[in-house]
């Protein structure tokens, strides 16, 4: 009896005997597994037998080294089979033959593959037992099962007898296998076992790639009739003393004859997976079933040879090159031929290319390559190409034999050329550029030179002049004239252009186009890898970052002179590099000035390079360090610190310290988190109270549908299209927990859902029991769509139907009801009572799921792992519907499956038409046909404009719609100082052709329209308000194609945008006059918010503007990106509402076909802070990274990781991911964390008002409007608001007008006041209800008492804003809370550029009330604190956004890390240092870090007693030493009029900086204070100031 048929603790028992009596092979947590259950039974497995206890004794034990002794040499027997082979055979055998089961037939089958497993360190015995199955396979007489048995059996027992048993075997066949014992003892399939398998699963299995065959493997199983279930399971091991451990438990076909099992054990869950995944290969390949289910295809190869065809060039049979050398001759000889590809992709990891070629006369052939790579799948489809036009005889037609030839043939140069170059130079063309082309290249040269430089390598430009002869004047016999001519070389890469120009410069330019059209060239093709590789630290070498690494070559050889020597020769200028007076390289010859001294630096830096490598990586690995990035240019600030100031914080600590102020600062600790009361409005029914309320309903139903005067709102209900759905929505609704409904626009899904699931249940006799939430994505819809919702069942809103959106909430009684809400109000109800949502709502209604905002990705997370949890508890769950009228079906059914008969289902789906007109869609091609048909020469001329912007784009768009190519360049050749090979240049090129937007190519359209119709008004989408701004300004400029749109009695053209005042927006949904047409230029808001009734075409540019955000470079960025299927369907619709429309659509119809089903989730472009906060909040236990693993659409680790260390550098998170007690607390409020801190710190300094309000900014719409065209009027009143250098305070300012002209003249008063000062009434009145919610808060957390106070309706009273008008304490707590977004400006700089800690060249957003201090230059260093950064349209600029001038001192007090080395300078974070001025520095230095450290701990004495906060007793500020300590730090920033010193640059000379205090009366010195005056330092440690205040 087999070993591990035994019961799970004798086997256990005899195992672990074994292991400790020799070397254990496993890791240690392997052992220590062995005094436990089998791992299986966790897992959900066990053994079907039930066994007796058998003894083991102290005998079984093997020997110490493991192997019984085979000292004898074997003697030399026949060749015999394999282990693979044998057991091929002995599967065959059983096939044919055998009478047995299918599951006796797999049994024996593995018994073969373990019983050669278990020999496999003994040859001789593996051989024996090899031969004994081979001759039992090959028997005729009995049933070879019977014979393979008794073999197995025979030779097993002299196994038994003669070598112990294998442990490893006995653990790997009920435990599990490790990845070593798979690979050594266990039968693996190899590429060679199927030859006629896909490509990628033949390389698959060489590779041992687990990750495609995992899913090559499940995907095959589940195409079979009937599907084959395919089970994982995986469990972390963890045992006393040992180290952890993982195991895998695949299960495939459980239940079924052909099931197998497998195990993998692992020190990783990859390794674990891995192992098993590769135990279970084994099993189905020797079980024979692997070769059921893999789909046999046969290898094509070449089959024609070049000397069949002697006429065909001979790269012609070279598989890479068919592709090329065909096309090549079918151009060479004029053939019409079509060749059209398609890639498709039927199994995963595997491409199929179809290629159809179409020769006129000779073929009209179809074929198909298949391969894990698109290259390779599209040569195999050449290949079967060259195979049928061979058999078909199609090739000897198209390269019949050559005839005899008359002379000797040259030698083909097809197959040896290098070089790029024209054979006769009288015949060069003389190449012409236009002014635009010019200008857009004028640095095509250094661009070539940096591209070669990241090679090492350095190209060879050469100009001369030369006689130019044309074809016509030869004939002539006419005079030649001179020309200039450039050549451009670089042999490396085998490439040489020769372009001619009038003069010099058109030459150079038009010889680097050239070039560079060659070069990428030769990236296209497939055998250009080396030729591609960049060479290490040559990346970082370009005409920007060469003069810095000359200046480190420099610094290494100390009195080194360096020399720029610049001549101005024949217009160009030369530039040369000397080193003590030699030259190193050539000069630099370039046109401009600067441009020549930036290639001089550049070729001195390669000489350097080439001659000392060691020196380039030096310097490289110097300049990839950020600390020394950032720190190798700072200077440090001069910080003047009075003796007042210094006698100030003295005393402050000293007070402090004998109040009780503790020495010692501690991290805060972990909070238990628990869930807290609701905050809620919402009520909730008895059982009987629901059931009365049933009846209640279901009268006032009857009286609805009985009621005549109601017939209007009945019909209009029945004729929307979800109306005739009802059965079906109910049914898939109320069947499962998940579904998804899909109503198209116009389809009702939004009014109707709801309705139709309440108004089933009361109609059967259910209707108190039904409470339905259906969440939305703005806050406007939800209000709006409740309001039109209780219109429909004509009752009040708030009694069957009502609404939840922040600051507003007009609820629906319970028991019966539909409440519209955003989706973060539903998330915020989940947070405190998610018990209460799920036990008494019926259903959970997501709508527009599609938007993927970072809400909705959120909210299923949390309700699909509150699912699982109430299902595994035995609880009730609501039934949850997911409603879009687009989104990726298959991505949400997946995500959110349904468990059926104990199986995962993907949920069910149900697609409803919409209510809409026919829309014709007419792509680009079609449209530029069209336009160009009747005005071909208006329309190339307007897209010429612009730069040419339009044309590149069309260009673009129709290389795009043809082939492969996309954009106008493959390499991206402004890219600089990185290391990336050019492997993702074509990435580079699809981004700048993404960012171009064709403004007058959608004017010509326009005009198209209006040419060839007379009426329906025209909705453009454009994707922003300078692309609208722009557009309008054309069409109203000039007549286009005789079109005047200037004319107001023709046309009516309306911008639409977020900062269009409202008065303007109803402009739009008023009918035209009589004659008028309505153009209407929108953005992505006309989508779904805005609906226009009128419209009959809409012109679609594509584009749209999305907010991305780096997590690691904290940089936000407000791209153009090209919009997915779900925007167009979205955009389209808007042309159907009222007839039939025209989609016109500025993209190709290969664009459409190849964008993604919905945009990038808010999830992975978004500041993921708040998010990780809320997580814990709610108090999941998980990792946050393994939280967010589990979404639809995970974030990168690395996102993750970067937003939660940021939560425990303000320490809302524990080092373990657990919340404190201040996490606790900013986690309510519904701002950024980082804020949220800030937002305490005023509570904690009495200034709590101008905190809050500004904690606001940047979270909603801008307070500030800036319409372009009165953008002058606008700074002008905005300028009223400005105060002290600083951004938010003017904000401040403006808020709190807004907010004491609402209360003391009313709504209408306060609006036409924000009219006249250019101010966003809709952007006020949503700050100030995020101001009431984050009092409230506050409130509830016993944090303040009241919410308003005051004549100036401070928030938090009167008391805790005693410091509100206090500047410099407001910059000081601004700056906390944007801290670490500090930017540095150099003294007399009249340069806009800025420093901070990651960027070198950040500016101020033009919109910024500090942009006017820069013209006239500073005297003194400034610092900045912004809110965030944020990229120009373009990409080239970075800004900084909402600005506050701070000092140094505020810095040092509020900003981050501190540390000093010699007492007399403080940096910050390694990258900003300090230099203090002051009497004594060394003592200034060591007081301004206690002060700071004091400051520190009281501040974690607040933030601990966060979690202890008694609400009847004191409060955080009601504490002698805080109340001190707090005072004395707000009387030092009181003491520095700081807005004094920065407007004079603080510009008082050292030598009188102390003549104030000089003549002050002060208090007597002590003896310790006048020592350490008199000995002028300190001799002690860092404690030395401590003890001066203790005396």
């Amino acid at each position: 009896m087999a070993v591990f048929n035994l019961p799970t603790s004798i086997r256990l028992q005899m195992i672990s005997r074994r292991l400790i009596a020799r070397h254990n092979p496993l890791q240690a947590w392997r052992t220590a597994q062995l005094n436990r259950p089998s791992i299986l039974h966790p897992l959900g497995y066990s053994h079907p037998r039930e066994h007796s206890t058998v003894p083991v004794s102290d005998n079984d034990k093997p020997s110490e080294n493991g192997q019984a002794s085979d000292k004898s040499q074997a003697p030399a027997v026949e060749d015999l089979p394999s282990p693979d082979e044998i057991i091929s055979m002995a599967r065959e055998a059983i096939t044919a033959r055998s009478r047995a089961t299918a599951q006796e037939k797999q049994a024996v089958l593995q018994n073969i593959s373990t019983h050669l497993g278990n020999l496999a360190h003994n040859k001789r015995k593996r051989r024996a037992l090899i031969k004994g199955l081979r001759s039992a396979a090959s028997t005729r007489r009995r049933d070879p099962i019977r014979s393979i048995k008794n073999v197995l059996t025979t030779r097993g027992e002299e196994a038994a007898q003669t070598a112990p048993a294998n442990p490893l075997t006995t653990l790997s066949e009920a435990d599990g296998v490790t990845l070593d014992y798979v690979q050594r003892y266990m039968s693996l399939p190899a590429e060679a076992d199927y030859p006629k398998a896909p490509e990628a699963f033949r390389q698959a299995l060489d590779a041992r790639d687990v990750r495609f065959l995992s899913t090559f493997i499940t995907d095959l199983a589940s195409q079979k009739t009937p599907p084959v279930a395919v089970e994982t399971h995986v469990q972390e091991l963890l045992a006393e003393n040992f180290s952890k451990g993982w195991a895998m438990a695949i299960r495939f076909d459980p239940n079924a004859t052909r099931e197998q099992l497998a195990m993998g054990l692992g020190d990783n869950k990859m390794e674990a997976q891995r192992a098993a995944w590769l135990a279970l290969l084994s099993k189905l390949h020797t079980a024979g079933i692997l070769a059921e289910i893999v789909p046999q295809k046969a290898v094509e190869t070449l089959m024609p040879q070049p000397a069949q065809y002697p006429g065909a060039p001979k790269r012609l049979f070279t598989p890479d090159l068919i592709h090329d050398e065909m096309q090549r001759v079918f151009k060479a000889r004029k053939l019409n031929v079509q060749i059209n590809g398609e890639y498709t992709s039927k199994l995963p990891g595997v491409h199929d290319f179809t290629l159809r070629l179409d020769i006129p006369g000779i073929a009209d052939a179809t074929t198909t390559g298949s391969a894990p790579r698109k290259a390779v799948a599209r040569r195999a489809a050449w290949i079967a190409m060259l195979n049928r036009l061979h058999r078909h005889g199609a090739l000897q037609q198209l390269f019949p034999p050559p005839a005899p030839p008359v002379k000797p043939q040259s030698v083909d140069s097809s197959d040896t050329q290098v070089y790029i170059r024209d054979e006769e130079p009288n015949d060069i063309k003389l190449v012409e550029l236009d002014r635009q082309v010019m200008k857009r290249e004028r640095d095509a040269k250094l661009d070539i030179y940096n591209y070669a430089a990241k090679y090492g390598l350095i190209p060879h430009f050469s100009t001369k002049s030369v006689p130019h002869t044309t074809r016509r004047s030869r004939r002539a016999k006419g005079s030649t004239k001179l020309v200039v001519q450039t050549t451009i070389k670089l042999s490396e890469h085998g490439i040489e252009v020769v372009t001619r120009g009038k003069d010099s410069r058109t030459a150079e330019t038009a010889a680097a186009i050239a070039f560079k059209r060659k070069v990428e060239e030769k990236h296209l093709s497939t055998d250009n890898a080396k030729a591609t590789a960049v060479a290490p630290g040559y990346e970082l070498l370009n005409t920007e970052t060469a003069s810095e690494f000359v200046e480190y070559f420099r610094s290494l050889s100390p009195g080194m002179s360096l020399e720029v020597e610049t001549d101005h020769l024949h217009g160009d200028n030369y530039t040369r590099i000397l080193f003590d007076g030699s030259t190193v390289s050539e000069p630099g010859i370039m046109h401009l000035r600067k441009d020549s001294q930036a290639l001089a630096f550049l070729l001195a830096a390669m000489a350097i390079a080439n001659a000392s490598p060691e020196t380039l990586g030096k310097w490289a690995e110097t300049r990839n360090s950020a600390a020394a990035q950032s720190q190798r240019s700072v200077r440090p600030f001069d910080v003047p610190v009075e003796t007042d100031v210094l006698d100030l914080m003295r005393d402050t600590l000293i007070s402090a310290r004998k109040a009780g102020l503790p020495d010692q600062r501690e991290s805060l600790s972990a909070e238990d988190v628990s869930r807290e009361p609701s905050r809620s409005q919402r009520r909730f029914l008895a059982a009987t109270s629901r059931d009365m309320a049933s009846a209640t309903l279901q009268e006032s139903l009857n009286r609805f549908r009985q009621d005549p005067r109601l017939e209007p709102l009945r019909t209009t209900k029945a004729g929307l299209p979800m109306s005739t759905y009802t059965d079906q929505v109910v049914n898939l609704v109320n069947r499962d927990i998940y579904s998804i409904v899909i109503g198209a626009t116009g389809s009702g899904k939004t009014t109707q859902v709801p309705q139709i699931l309440l108004e089933q249940a009361i109609e059967s006799g259910k209707g108190g029991h039904c409470d339905i939430i259906c969440t939305q994505p703005r806050r406007i819809a939800a209000s709006s769509v409740a309001q039109r919702v209780a219109a429909e069942r004509d009752e009040e809103i708030g009694k069957s139907v009502g609404y939840h959106v922040r600051g507003d909430a007009r609820l629906p009684r319970p028991g019966g009801s539909i409440t519209y809400c955003t989706t973060g109000i539903l998330l915020e109800q989940l947070k405190y009572n998610a018990d209460d949502i799920m036990d008494n709502v019926s259903h959970l209604v997501i709508d527009e799921v599609h938007e993927r905002d970072i809400f909705v990705d959120f909210l299923l997370i949390i309700l699909k792992k509150a699912v699982a949890a109430r299902q595994r508890a035995g609880k009730k769950v609501p039934h949850i519907a997911l409603m879009s009228a687009t989104l990726d079906q298959k991505l949400f059914s997946e995500y959110l499956p349904n468990v059926k008969e104990g199986k995962l289902v993907p949920c069910p789906s149900l697609s409803v038409p919409g209510r809409t007109f026919p829309v014709a869609e007419i792509y680009v091609e079609q449209i530029v046909e069209d336009i160009s048909a009747s005005h071909h020469d208006e329309f190339s001329s307007l897209l010429a404009q612009e730069k040419g912007v339009s044309k590149e784009y069309l260009d673009g768009e129709m290389r795009f719609a043809q082939d492969d190519a996309v954009g106008t360049s493959v390499i991206d050749w402004k890219r600089k100082n990185t290391g990336e090979n050019d492997q993702d240049t074509q990435t580079a090129a699809e981004q700048k052709h993404e960012a171009l937007v064709p403004v007058h190519l959608l004017t010509a359209v326009l005009a198209h329209i209006c040419v060839q119709s007379t009426d329906g008004a025209i909705l453009a989408f454009l994707p922003g308000l300078q692309e609208i701004t722009k557009a309008q300004d054309t069409l109203m400029q000039q007549p286009i194609f005789g079109i005047d749109f200037s004319d107001p009695a023709k046309f009516t053209i309306l911008p639409l945008h977020s900062t269009v005042p409202q008065d303007q927006q109803r402009l739009i949904f008023e009918p035209s006059p009589p004659g008028c047409r309505k153009i209407i230029l929108t953005t992505n808001i006309a989508e779904t918010s805005v609906t226009v009734p009128d419209v009959k075409f809409v012109v679609d540019t594509g584009k749209l503007r999305e907010k991305r955000y780096d997590q690691v470079t904290r940089i936000s960025a407000l791209e153009t990106v090209w919009e997915s299927n779900s925007n167009a369907r979205q955009r389209a619709g808007r042309a159907g509402r009222v007839s039939d429309g025209n989609y016109y659509a500025l993209y190709s119809k290969k664009r459409r076909e190849t964008m993604p089903a919905s945009g990038l989730p808010e999830l992975l472009r978004s500041d993921l802070q708040e998010t990780c906060l809320s997580i814990k909040a709610q108090g999941f236990r998980d990792p946050v990274s393994d939280f967010l693993a589990d979404a639809i659409e995970p974030p990168s680790r690395e996102a993750v990781q970067v937003a939660v260390e940021n939560l425990k550098s303000i320490e809302a998170l524990t080092q373990d991911e657990e919340i404190t007690s201040l996490g606790r607390v900013l986690a309510r409020l519904p701002v950024h964390p980082t804020l949220g801190n800030m937002v305490l710190l005023g509570i904690i300094f009495r200034c709590l008002d101008p905190i809050i309000i500004s904690s606001c900014l940047g979270s909603e719409r801008p307070l500030f409007v800036d319409p372009p065209a009165l953008r002058a009027e606008a700074k002008k009143q905005h300028a009223q608001f400005a105060q002290g250098n600083s951004d938010h305070l003017a904000f401040i300012n403006a808020f709190k007008t807004m907010r004491t002209r609402v209360r003391d003249r009313g709504m209408q008063n306060a609006w036409s006041y924000a009219q006249d000062k250019f101010l966003h009434f809709g952007a006020f009145r949503s700050m100030e209800q995020t101001t009431q919610q984050i009092v409230e808060a506050l409130r509830d957390a016993g944090l303040v008492k009241s919410l308003i106070e005051g004549s100036d309706y401070q928030l938090g009273g009167e008391a805790l804003n005693i410091n509100s008008n206090n500047t410099a304490l407001v910059k000081s707590l601004i700056l906390a809370g944007t801290y670490p977004n500090l930017a540095i400006h150099r003294a007399k700089s009249k340069s806009p550029i800025h420093k901070t800690i990651s960027e070198d060249k950040v500016i101020m957003h033009p919109s910024s009330t500090n942009v006017h201090n820069r013209d006239t230059p500073c005297e003194n260093d400034q610092i900045f604190a912004y809110n965030s950064l944020s990229r120009s349209l373009a990409g080239d600029t970075l800004y900084m956004r909402d600005t506050t001038l701070v000092t140094p001192l505020m810095a040092i007090l509020f900003g981050g890390r501190l540390e000093t080395k010699t007492y007399k300078t403080l940096t910050m974070d390694e990258w900003l240092p300090f230099s203090i001025k002051a009497l004594n520095n060394e003592f200034a230095v060591r007081l301004l870090l206690e002060f700071r450290k004091a400051k520190d701990r009281m501040l974690f004495g607040v933030y601990n007693d966060l979690s202890n906060l008694d609400k009847r007793r004191r409060g955080l500020l009601d504490d002698p030493a805080r109340e001190i300590f707090a005072n004395g730090l707000v009387d030092v920033l009181k003491s520095v009029d700081e807005d004094e010193k920065i407007l004079r640059g603080m510009q008082k000379k050292e030598g009188d900086l102390f003549r104030k205090f000089a003549i002050r009366p002060r208090p007597e010195l002590t003896s310790a204070e006048k020592s350490v005056v008199m000995k002028g330092r300190f001799e002690g440690g860092s404690g030395d100031v401590r003890n001066l205040l203790e005396n």
